[in-house]
């Protein structure tokens, strides 16, 4: 499946938490990037309203930072409810994975995992989660995941069927 490539105009929509937020570009004194309603509110100088380049970085550091923000708190009461430490949670840029967790208790996620609804985020969550306790994909851990998620196999498939919906 192939989704037409984001233009970054006026009206766009754009996927947060698994909900359609629609881009609207104001003119401003001030560099300012929020949620407001259905509305991502994006306020640019005047000479900055049609350039693609500046809306999309703007976008993704928007997207990033809340990605952090999000998933760390997400990841820290989901651990501590399983009795598990994570050393360190960072967000990266993966073309790939949604995911990674390090043997060293490392946990790393995809920011674009930020657009999916909050049942596939915490899928993946679990899934990092998981690797803590068996670093591999082995029965053992897949019976770990479905101990803490029974539905995890419709979040797996979602996640396989609607990846085209995070590319920009």
């Amino acid at each position: 499946k192939q989704l037409p490539k984001k233009k970054f105009i006026n009206g766009e929509v754009f996927k947060f938490l698994g909900k359609d937020l629609r881009l609207k570009i104001n003119i401003s004194n001030t560099k300012k990037i929020y949620i407001k309603n259905n509305y991502i509110c994006l306020d640019l100088k005047n000479n900055s309203k049609n350039n693609k380049k500046k809306i999309k970085k703007e976008l993704i550091l928007f997207y990033r930072s809340l990605s952090e923000r999000i998933l760390k708190e997400k990841t820290l009461i989901k651990s501590k409810k399983m009795n598990l430490k994570v050393k360190e949670i960072r967000v990266r840029s993966y073309k790939n994975r949604w995911g990674s967790c390090s043997s060293n208790g490392d946990i790393s996620y995809n920011w674009k995992l930020i657009m999916a609804p909050e049942k596939i985020i915490d899928y993946v969550i679990i899934h990092e989660l998981c690797h803590l306790i068996h670093f591999n994909h082995s029965r053992d851990y897949w019976e770990e995941v479905s101990k803490k998620l029974p539905n995890y196999r419709e979040s797996k498939e979602w996640l396989k069927s609607n990846q085209h919906l995070f590319e920009w």
